[in-house]
């Protein structure tokens, strides 16, 4: 599911086990939360509560949909909360709360004890210090990521996920729980300001699917994603004192750190490789005085295939097009080139088989032949990367296959922590990620090794040299034969470590200490709000430039700084049709960006990073 789709129209023949919208690694949740104890150990626990989730459903599934909010929250909510081991406390009055905003929903305890303690002290700073999580409902099917109409209070119809960042700042608790009873949504406090950041499963479609393991009397592992992540054990500590939901952010940030680093080392060695494969590849009568522009055109080559396996696993590409995958995707050819490498088969370095193949997925995503486009079902991104007209150079040369394997190979698969090749989790690489590669690249010069040269190790790093002229003993990182391509910086290191990549944590400051100001000033001084259009106009009316944008860092968080200030405000309506499938928050980037936002670069391909971005 896209974050665009509305999570309450979900074809049921389509039943993941969850959403994660990027605030874990799908990759840690596939792989190596089944490696947990705690993933077999609640194996009864899960069993028993999906009898009863069933027989509960059995019960009330005809009338879920013309209850309102507080029938379901007695006839649905409130036994799942209980049978998932919660102990709450329900419109509870917590500290901070503004007059016209109403109590949240649920505060959860881990005993009554703590609960009843706590009740005493409501309204005190001290109510939520022994608590677990916030809890926030709404009727059913109800957008969880758009504003509602109709009457009541502005913080009512306010956008569901803007409520329950609100609640977990106004009671500093870690973790909210946010469900319109068949959604059910876990947000974390450090990220759900940005209002798309969350853990998502769609019960009813856990419920109504077709799953031959029900039918056999096991329980479908998509329970156990549900029943592990939003049952009471999950927020407190265990025995050991771990937090199951900590440990599994935990294990994700350090999932993405590596996956990270290696990234950056396997894009130095896939671009070497680019570069030798376009220098060994006969038809192209390329020489040593190329080498300047085949570095140039390798990185652009570079960053079409990482744009393509960014794109395929965000589903900005549609590999669950069977025709799409099958002919043209990424995903298929890296299956294909990790299948011949492991067999050990036979790839020449004469042929070109597999960069003809990539060029026709080039030539679909620059989208200049509209039948072709229709045909697949992949949408236009004419941005220029992929426009062959622009890169003469990617048109007419080609690269071997044996270069281009391993290239490929290298930017599609890492080595685990057990030393085995796996698959490259690209979706929980964020956007940013790439444009860290790409500037750190930008440190190298490419080199024709004329003698046989090593790269060795020393106390800042790893430097090339003749190999003749390493010391004895010296470590070896690397090493290239006579005629062989490597890369080094200005001052003969292989790997440098400096990047000019501006941490998200200054990013974001510096965009709200430049646009909060003109926000507060649009809002009206001593409180007195402009209407909503006065406040559009203003947003919409402004001018955004990043003069050395780089891949876009700052205009990225320029973009979602204003579509959260257009997503949120009490006055602002979405434009867009009631009951829509686009979040509040997509609606406003799409505007801020067609709208607002600039940038300029004397680099082509930082361009090209920034339009993806």
């Amino acid at each position: 599911m896209t974050q665009d789709q509305n999570p309450t129209q979900l074809p049921l023949t389509i039943v993941d086990p969850y959403h994660n919208q990027f605030l874990f690694s799908d990759h840690y949740l596939d792989h190596l939360l089944p490696r947990d104890p705690r993933w077999d150990a609640a194996r009864d626990e899960v069993a028993a509560f999906y009898i009863w989730l069933r027989g509960l459903y059995a019960r009330e599934g005809d009338h879920l949909d013309y209850y309102s909010e507080d029938q379901l929250e007695e006839h649905w909510f409130k036994p799942i909360f209980e049978c998932l081991g919660h102990v709450f406390e329900t419109q509870a009055r917590v500290p901070g709360l503004e007059k016209h905003i109403r109590k949240p929903d649920y505060v959860f305890f881990p005993t009554e004890a703590a609960r009843q303690a706590a009740a005493a002290i409501q309204k005190t700073d001290e109510y939520a210090r022994h608590a677990l999580a916030v809890g926030e409902v709404k009727q059913w099917d109800v957008h969880l990521s758009k504003k509602q109409r109709g009457e009541g209070s502005s913080f009512d119809r306010q956008n569901p996920s803007f409520q329950i960042d609100y609640y977990l700042k106004i009671t500093g608790l870690t973790w909210g729980v946010l469900s319109n009873g068949r959604v059910w949504r876990l947000v974390h406090r450090e990220t759900s300001y940005r209002l798309d950041i969350y853990y998502e499963v769609d019960l009813l479609s856990l419920l109504e699917q077709d799953d031959p393991s029900a039918s056999s009397g096991q329980v479908p592992a998509a329970i156990r994603y549900f029943y592990l992540f939003f049952r009471q054990a999950a927020f407190q500590p265990d025995a050991q004192g771990r937090i199951f939901l900590d440990d599994v952010l935990a294990g994700s940030a350090a999932y993405a750190l590596a996956l990270e680093e290696d990234l950056q080392a396997n894009a130095y060695r896939a671009l070497e490789l680019l570069i030798q494969g376009f220098l060994d590849y006969a038809p192209n009568a390329l020489t040593a005085e190329d080498l300047r522009a085949i570095y140039d055109n390798s990185l652009y080559l570079l960053y079409r295939l990482l744009f393509v396996l960014y794109g395929e696993s965000r589903g900005l590409l549609p590999v669950d097009n069977p025709r799409y995958r099958s002919a043209y995707s990424l995903a298929k050819l890296k299956q294909d080139v990790a299948g011949l490498l492991d067999a050990g088969e036979f790839v020449g370095t004469h042929s070109d088989a597999v960069y003809a193949r990539l060029k026709n997925l080039f030539r679909l995503i620059d989208g200049a032949d509209l039948r072709f486009n229709a045909e697949t079902g992949v949408p236009r991104y004419n941005g220029g990367l992929f426009d062959p007209q622009q890169h003469l150079f990617l048109k007419a040369m080609s690269v071997g296959d044996k270069a281009f394997t391993q290239a490929i190979d290298l930017l599609c698969r890492r080595k685990n922590a057990e030393g085995v090749k796996e698959f490259v989790d690209y979706r929980t690489l964020n956007v940013r990620h790439l444009g860290s590669i790409y500037e750190g690249l930008l440190e190298y010069q490419p080199r024709l090794a004329t003698v046989p040269m090593v790269a060795v190790h020393n106390g800042n790093g790893e430097r090339w040299m003749p190999e003749a002229e390493a010391p004895k003993g010296a470590k070896i990182a690397a090493r290239r034969a006579e005629g062989e391509v490597y890369l080094e910086t200005d001052k003969g290191e292989r790997k440098a470590t400096g990047s000019y990549y501006t941490p998200q944590y200054i990013v974001a400051y510096i965009v709200e200490q430049t646009l909060g100001p003109l926000v507060e000033k649009w809002r009206g001084e001593n409180g007195a709000v402009c209407t909503d259009e006065d406040l559009v106009d203003a947003v919409l009316n402004l001018r955004v430039l990043d003069p050395a944008m780089g891949s876009g860092h700052f205009l990225v968080e320029a973009t979602d700084y204003l579509a959260r200030v257009l997503a949120t405000d009490p006055h602002v309506e979405a434009d867009d049709a009631e009951g829509a499938a686009e979040s509040d928050l997509n609606h406003w980037r799409r505007r801020v960006v067609e709208r607002c936002i600039y940038g300029v670069d004397k680099n082509p391909l930082a361009v090209e990073l920034a339009k993806l971005s």
